[in-house]
């Protein structure tokens, strides 16, 4: 079990370390890509509960939405208009009972839109001009870089915070093993992470680390929360098994759904003025 996670970590944080170094069209698509596989796993989720959303729709919509991000067409209304209204007429053809058909095509918008804007921002942080080059990158590559490490920085802060001193539950009608002494930790390492980042390669400064650190291990926690709720709910241990020894795709990114648009606006509503 280790060697088999230890082998997916390899392949996730080589993947993510290229194509936020190649940027651009690549790195859109590879976020593309992995919102695409995420949006049809949440959907596959409902499925446990005989809710049928239009997998194909969620998944182009997904994809079309973080592409459009690259590209500032400014499609993104359209991109979600038409992948709220398609799914509804394919559900009025389809043979299932009301219920069935309304929770379906519900879901397949709501399956769409929870992963596909929120990663979209991750193409919009790489795009960023706001602070300094380092290393002869420009600065998006490290915003993208310091919402990623300080969400990772949260997710394994919690995990082994919570196995060291982890006591008293956190949400334990959601997820049984959480702590608050886990959450804790969830929120003081991506504080310190950050921090060191933004004085050392972003030029930010202490304050604004500690602030940033904050809010991405308090959106971090939620997010995860978000989906083991999502989880619990369809009696689901695993999203999905496309990564060894670490789950599905979802299971990887549901922190960072939610730290990806924070990062973003801190920048552009914060700091920019």
């Amino acid at each position: 079990m280790f060697a088999r996670r230890a082998i997916g970590a390899v392949v996730i944080v080589t993947a993510t370390v290229l194509f936020v170094y190649l940027g651009g069209l690549p790195f859109a698509l590879f976020i593309g890509a992995i919102a695409a596989v995420a949006a049809r796993e949440l959907c596959r989720l409902f499925h446990r509960s005989e809710i049928y959303p239009l997998v194909p729709a969620a998944v182009a919509t997904a994809l079309a939405l973080v592409i459009d991000a690259y590209f500032a067409s400014g499609l993104m209304p359209a991109i979600i208009l038409l992948g709220t209204l398609a799914p509804l007429a394919w559900q009025v053809a389809v043979r299932q009972s009301p219920w069935q058909a309304t929770m379906g095509w519900a879901l397949t918008a709501v399956a769409a839109i929870y992963v596909g804007v929120p990663m979209s921002y991750f193409v919009l942080l790489r795009g960023l001009s706001i602070g300094q080059e380092f290393a002869g990158l420009p600065p998006g590559t490290w915003w993208v870089a310091l919402a990623i490490l300080g969400t990772w920085a949260s997710d394994t802060g919690a995990y082994l915070t919570g196995m060291a001193v982890g006591k008293h539950p956190f949400m334990a009608r959601i997820s049984p093993k959480k702590t608050m002494e886990g959450a804790m930790g969830g929120i003081v390492w991506p504080m310190v992470v950050v921090t060191v980042m933004s004085a050392w390669i972003t030029g930010l400064g202490p304050f604004h680390g500690i602030v940033i650190g904050a809010l991405i291990g308090c959106a971090a926690i939620v997010g995860d929360l978000g989906e083991s709720l999502l989880k619990r709910g369809t009696g689901v241990k695993d999203t999905g098994n496309i990564l060894p020894g670490h789950g599905g795709m979802l299971d990887r990114i549901d922190s960072l759904i939610f730290t990806g648009p924070l990062v973003y606006y801190y920048l552009v509503w914060v700091i920019r003025p």
